[in-house]
């Protein structure tokens, strides 16, 4: 099996005149697809079925008697795109399987028992000669083992209000037989023999326990039974939302008044008069890369509140505007009266008496600056947009 951490991502370099043989261009194509794969499973995440690779049951007198899987493209928990181009059958696991109570259908790459820098792979996927279909047991999957298309029910149910002692029966039918007392339930996991029907029934003479073992025996030569009910895991759309966030240089942010055009009842006055209502800074988000305007949110940070300065903000509210892809302005509400005329007092250490200078001093020794998050959403789905179409399963023949 494939596992992380086997190869080395490399860069090929050739010289002028160079001849490069059929293993050069593999190699090379072979780092391509690795270079792919460790995209996909860094940044995308995109483990689970894609597209297609429904599981319909085959049957025989009402019997399940195999799998046919649809074409369809899945991604394993590396990365690599699994690509099946032609319907497969699948028979049913062996009868090891069969006493674990459930099995699992599996697609992943072919187990590679070689180097993989020497063996030979598909440059950026696997197709029908790379990917194999295999059962596992269900008590041991892990998402490294590959991708769950489908999953076998191998165990029978029936209602008990009590289940005698079952000392008397040997090991391996002990195994197979569970009873919950929590759901008055007897499970039984496989397909029940003449001999294991025998042994189950002489633990006791009770006509409904006897009963319920004839129901529990008929109910066994069902199995196994495809879970209708099991949903593969679906592969994470390619586009998600984006998030970037950052800060202004605490102590160095470059703050500006804040002045509105508000109208006046003066009658010396015609028009607005500028008020000044608190300070206001531009912070950037280019770095973040957005493509579009993105949801932000601000706070601030730094030493809002000292012993000399209780009164400086007695509300640091604070209100976003002037959002776009690369910047947004951030403004802060002061206290009219603070911003209208100074008050000193004996404890205030202020020596600027301008208000601009004196919240720029304060800011500077405080550290007070601006933390933001920006969240751009992934496009909405138009109303009228329908359901893909069925993966179709296309065989061109070769020239």
């Amino acid at each position: 099996m494939f596992i992380s951490g086997n190869f080395d991502v490399e860069r090929f370099r050739y010289w002028q005149g160079q001849k490069l043989r059929a293993r050069d261009f593999q190699s090379q194509a072979q780092i391509e697809a690795e270079l792919h794969w460790w995209h996909n499973r860094a940044l995308h995440r995109v483990y689970g079925v894609a597209s297609g690779l429904e599981v319909t049951p085959i049957m025989d007198q009402n019997s399940l008697v195999g799998l046919k899987v649809g074409c369809g493209v899945a991604y394993d928990s590396y990365g690599r795109d699994l690509l099946l181009q032609i319907e497969r059958e699948i028979s049913l696991p062996d009868s090891t399987l069969n006493r674990t109570g459930k099995a699992t259908l599996l697609a992943r790459y072919q187990s590679i028992q070689s180097d993989p820098k020497e063996s030979e792979r598909s440059c950026a996927c696997a197709t029908d000669d790379q990917i194999e279909l295999v059962w596992f047991d269900s008590h041991r999957i892990d998402v490294t083992d590959g991708v769950a298309l489908a999953r076998l029910n191998y165990e029978s149910t029936v209602q008990l209000s009590a289940f005698p002692d079952g000392s008397r029966l040997s090991p391996a039918l002990r195994k197979r037989v569970r009873y919950d007392a929590g759901e008055k339930r007897l499970v039984f996991a496989g397909r029940m023999t003449e001999t294991e029907a025998k042994q189950l029934r002489e633990l006791s003479t009770d006509t409904t326990y006897l009963a319920a073992i004839d129901e529990l025996s008929r109910k066994s030569e069902q199995v196994p039974i495809l879970e209708r009910r099991f949903k593969p895991a679906a592969a994470r759309a390619m586009a998600r939302p984006r998030i970037g966030s950052g800060q202004t240089v605490p102590g160095d942010t470059l703050w500006e008044f804040w002045i509105e055009p508000l109208p006046t009842s003066n009658a010396l006055t015609q028009g607005a008069e500028n008020i000044p209502i608190g300070m206001q800074t531009t912070v950037s988000t280019s770095a973040a890369g957005f493509t579009e305007t993105p949801c932000y949110s601000a706070w601030l940070e730094g030493t809002l509140w000292t012993k000399g300065k209780v009164g400086f903000f007695p509300v640091p509210l604070i209100h976003i505007d002037q959002e776009s892809i690369g910047s947004f302005r951030l403004r802060l509400w002061l206290p009219p009266n603070r911003t209208v005329r100074e008050r000193r007092s004996a404890h205030d250490d202020t020596v600027n008496v301008d208000f601009v200078e004196e919240f720029i001093n304060y800011a500077r020794r405080h550290g007070l600056h601006v933390c933001w998050m920006g969240i751009q959403s992934v496009p909405a789905v138009a109303d009228d947009c329908r359901p893909a179409a069925p993966f179709e399963c296309v065989t061109t023949p070769g020239e």
